[in-house]
């Protein structure tokens, strides 16, 4: 085995350490908020997903103004891996909304089931059930967070929301005024030591299905570490929110070009970790 082998292999076991150790703490501090509001529960979230984020080795750098959460915000981020759920999940308190396979994702599952993460069959003949379910966390105030792309891609392009996934959303954002709908971009664009995450490296962060997760995991702990760009997009107008097309058109044409726009701006810039 290599020097450069042997560094990556170290890298990554001493992160899988760091991560089971920050979720054991956090799971436990977790548990001990379960009688208190929601609102105390995501702040434990917010901070967990911070840590996971750090130990994992990302650095998360946001832009844009995140929709105000006087009443709850439905985000529609596009998916590129399941490390979205803590590079995003560190910037907002909200529950994330998930198709009901990720429940059985090892690690990743039992953090989504214990922290409230909301699962959707993705299944016809649903929506109705969807609806109920949305609006029952909605009316407890609780902001969404939906990748209505409905599977991962690999990052540097965005693949069609699916209207019928924003079904629900359309219909409860059309009846209750003060829930605003967020499009936001998130791209995964250099590693910590400056190259940008282009042509093999892409890989590293993007999981699109065709390895198995914990290989995948355990690949990308082991690399440097990695820039996450975030940009969130102003709240969707009331008049696109009553059609569940027009909705993911609108929805999905901001996404793809906020996401354009944060591969270009990676040329100039220099990023360490």
């Amino acid at each position: 085995m290599s020097l450069s082998s042997l560094a990556r292999q170290c890298r990554a076991a001493s992160r899988l350490a760091l991560f089971l150790a920050v979720s054991i703490a956090f799971a436990f501090l977790y548990m001990l908020t379960m009688p208190l509001s929601r609102a105390r529960q995501l702040g434990v979230q917010r901070r967990w997903c911070g840590a996971v984020s750090w130990a994992a080795g990302l650095r998360t750098i946001a832009t844009g103004v995140r929709a105000s959460h006087e009443h709850p915000v439905i985000y529609l981020v596009n998916h590129v891996s399941y490390f979205d759920i803590p590079a995003f999940g560190r910037l907002v308190p909200a529950t994330f909304v998930a198709k009901s396979e990720v429940a059985s994702w090892p690690l990743f599952g039992w953090l989504a089931r214990l922290t409230g993460t909301l699962f959707i069959p993705r299944r016809a003949g649903r929506s109705a059930a969807q609806v109920t379910l949305l609006r029952t966390r909605l009316a407890r105030g609780e902001s969404l967070i939906l990748f209505p792309e409905g599977t991962n891609s690999d990052g540097t392009s965005v693949l069609p929301f699916k209207s019928s996934l924003l079904e629900s959303v359309a219909i409860e954002a059309a009846g209750t005024a003060a829930t605003a709908v967020q499009p936001v971009s998130l791209a995964y664009t250099r590693l910590a030591t400056g190259e940008p995450l282009t042509g093999v490296r892409r890989d590293l962060y993007a999981w699109v299905g065709v390895d198995d997760m914990l290989p995948h995991l355990w690949r990308a702990l082991g690399s440097p570490g990695a820039l996450v760009r975030v940009h969130f997009h102003e709240p969707l107008p009331a008049e696109v929110l009553a059609d569940r097309k027009c909705l993911a058109r609108t929805a999905e044409d901001r996404v793809r070009s906020g996401l354009e726009a944060l591969w270009r701006d990676i040329e100039p810039e220099t990023t360490t970790d």
